[in-house]
């Protein structure tokens, strides 16, 4: 997956050798240093951040991590796997899943 870029940080997946795949990291801008990491190991999508929020999919779940310290807002179960990363726009969070789209407000 790809990084996203926000608040100061560049959020991964599984960024380099030193990290374990599936698991979100957040890392300073400026000097690489790993801030968190995800309790998650499932991380399976490109992560979005807006509005002080990471969102990232997770095989039929959506998650939501502060992006200051990846404590977690929330997570929804859609029941069906993801098949697209999280996109934002008008205060919804949408997901694409292999029987449609899913919308929710983002926070």
């Amino acid at each position: 997956p790809a990084p996203a870029v926000g608040a100061g940080r560049v959020f991964d997946v599984g960024a380099g050798a030193q990290h374990a795949p599936g698991q979100l990291y957040a890392l300073d801008v400026s000097t690489g240093e790993t801030l968190w990491q995800s309790d998650a190991d499932d991380i399976d999508t490109s992560p979005l951040v807006a509005a002080g929020t990471v969102y990232a999919g997770a095989g039929e779940s959506v998650r939501a991590l502060d992006t200051s310290d990846g404590s977690r807002r929330f997570r929804h179960d859609v029941g069906t796997p993801l098949t697209t990363p999280p996109a934002a726009v008008d205060g919804l969070l949408l997901v694409g899943g292999t029987d449609g789209l899913y919308a929710f407000q983002e926070s």
